[in-house]
């Protein structure tokens, strides 16, 4: 539909409803939770070589690499040249 000046004019009942969709959606996807500071996230406790040889000494060969893309082989090769 168009107004009296020949711009297009949106039906009222289709604002409402685009309205109440907009409130559904915030209701359901809305974030209300506290801001996190990243900062205090990496803080943790110090990591110690010896922890890291067992985990490598535990760690077994030819399995899929993780998020790292660092094969166990390579860690264990590490490993070697610091002994």
């Amino acid at each position: 539909m168009k107004d009296k000046t020949g711009e297009r004019e949106m039906d009222q009942r289709i604002i409402g409803e685009t309205s109440n969709l907009e409130n559904y959606l915030t209701d359901l996807f809305g974030d209300d939770r506290p801001e996190i500071d990243m900062a205090t996230i990496l803080e943790g406790p110090e990591i110690i070589i010896s922890e890291v040889m067992h985990v490598l000494e535990l760690g077994k060969n030819r399995r899929a690499i993780g998020p790292d893309n660092i094969p166990t082989e390579a860690l264990k090769l590490i490993d070697e040249e610091r002994t």
